[in-house]
């Protein structure tokens, strides 16, 4: 940016500096030298109580990572029940969501129908790692327990709302949909 623009930046201070004629500086030669230009102990210790204060009121909350957590925990919870209704709709069974109070976990129906009652004996397995159960543990205090089952066509059995923590997961029955 140069200084020829008339609304420079530059140009403006200039202008000021030039206008209260403060473009030399002028130095008082009678002010005494030896004097200390620290602060003093009044000064210092009111910052240092200052910083204290601030420090035990930010600290705990700094370093907590409860909320964290239980975002983290209800984010996945929301993707774990939208896998669920995923998985019935493309493999045709049956499956469950079930949510308590330790966390969560995914279960299909064995045999892929309706016709024994739905026995959710096997676990579903984690997209990312096939070897392991879609499951989850670690959920926030105040999480209620709860489970959905969504049907092949990807319907919910009831419209609930779960609670995970101090937010919730809204499930409703006629499409299935989590929010």
């Amino acid at each position: 940016m140069s200084c020829r623009d008339k609304f420079c930046l530059c140009n403006f201070i200039y202008r000021n500096l030039v206008r209260f004629n403060l473009t030399s500086v002028d130095f008082d030669y009678n002010y005494p030298m030896n004097r200390n230009m620290g602060f003093t102990v009044l000064e210092l210790i009111t910052v240092i109580i200052l910083l204290g204060i601030m420090a035990a009121v930010v600290a705990p909350r700094f370093f907590d990572t409860r909320d964290f957590d239980a975002h983290q925990f209800h984010s996945e919870a929301v993707n774990a029940a939208r896998y669920a209704r995923q998985f019935a709709v493309t493999k045709g069974c049956n499956t469950r969501f079930l949510l308590n109070s330790t966390g969560f976990s995914l279960a299909r129906d064995s045999n892929c129908d309706s016709s024994d009652g739905n026995d959710f004996s096997t676990a579903i397995s984690a997209p990312d790692d096939p070897s392991q159960a879609y499951a989850q543990n670690g959920a926030p205090l105040g999480t209620a327990s709860g489970t959905i089952i969504f049907d092949a066509t990807g319907n919910a059995d009831s419209t609930q709302t779960l609670v995970v923590g101090s937010t919730s997961i809204t499930v409703d029955a006629s499409t299935g949909f989590v929010r």
